[in-house]
């Protein structure tokens, strides 16, 4: 139980950092690729450093000079002549006997911490099975939608066309729309999500989501499961500008949006509807981020030496 405790406690340390660093060299950057890969990558990483045993720092084991005794020209440690001496005075003494009552008391202290081992196994289990059953049920949800709707294969995406779509989402290689938009309004959002398909952003956010769902109890999933939302969003918006569409239409073409049906896998247009996805289509793409990336290197690699070595 102990070395469970000390795991979880050490995925939300390293987690910690790496959204610390994420926030500081990453967050509103034009960085769109990396910071999805930052963000998937080093939430991996802080899950699967504290599981390494690496055997790297030496294990010393200190004497005392005091403590060692010469006897007949061999040396004999201190603590030898001392464990010795014990065995000799405890064949003479009479033995111990322990009263049934003090064995009763020990086992009904095991049964108890038995039993509270098995509440905490059973609370972890229990946020598990929710989170799993609330996505299978999106996931029934979107192939439910899929089968009720016109569909239109192209080479890289499907469209499937609904009037129960109140919100355009895109989920793998389909992209569902309603019917109510203008010829304008259609083909800025479908350059959205088209960029979401060709991305696969679903299965960067079905990986995520897995991840959420085993390390429930550690914040910074979560956080970085929203900050991967936005980043998808920034980027789609951006590819939909690069295809020609006007800053201002792209904008209106956003707030005639309806909130409606959107599953909670969808990577709908309205996500991240805030006054930060405006601002983040006026910047200019970067790849440039060498610095970002020592600093995610080095940080790693002081959560490996922290947590994933030990002694030798």
């Amino acid at each position: 139980m102990t070395t469970i405790i000390i795991y979880a406690a050490k995925t939300i340390v390293c987690s910690c950092a790496f959204i610390l660093l994420y926030m500081w060299q990453f967050h509103k950057k034009v960085y769109y690729r990396y910071c999805r890969i930052y963000l998937i990558a080093t939430m991996l990483l802080s899950v699967l450093i504290p599981a390494l045993n690496v055997p790297i720092y030496p294990n010393r084991t200190l004497q005392a000079q005091s403590d060692v005794q010469y006897v007949g020209g061999t040396t004999v440690s201190a603590s030898d002549v001392a464990v010795t001496n014990r065995e000799i005075v405890d064949y003479f003494e009479p033995a111990t006997f322990v009263a049934p009552s003090a064995n009763t008391a020990a086992a009904a202290a095991t049964v108890k911490k038995t039993n509270w081992k098995a509440i905490v196994l059973i609370i972890y289990l229990s946020f598990i099975a929710v989170t799993l059953l609330l996505t299978i049920r999106s996931l029934l949800k979107i192939w439910r939608l899929r089968t009720e709707s016109e569909l239109v294969v192209r080479q890289d995406f499907n469209i499937a066309k609904n009037s129960n779509v109140k919100t355009p989402f895109t989920f793998f290689r389909t992209i569902f729309v309603g019917n109510n938009y203008t010829d304008d309004e259609w083909r800025q959002i479908i350059s959205h999500e088209a960029s979401h398909a060709r991305h696969l952003h679903s299965v960067e956010r079905m990986a995520m989501t897995l991840l959420r769902t085993v390390f429930w109890f550690n914040p910074f999933m979560w956080i970085a499961a929203k900050r991967l939302e936005e980043v998808q969003e920034w980027q789609a918006d951006n590819d939909a500008i690069g295809d020609g569409y006007a800053i201002e239409q792209y904008r209106l073409t956003i707030l005639h949006q309806i909130f409606g049906y959107t599953p909670d896998l969808s990577l709908g247009m309205s996500s991240s509807f805030t006054k930060n996805r405006f601002i983040m289509m006026t910047k200019q793409l970067n790849s440039k981020c060498g610095r970002q990336a020592v600093l995610a290197a080095a940080v790693a690699a002081g959560a490996f030496f922290a947590f994933g070595c030990t002694t030798q």
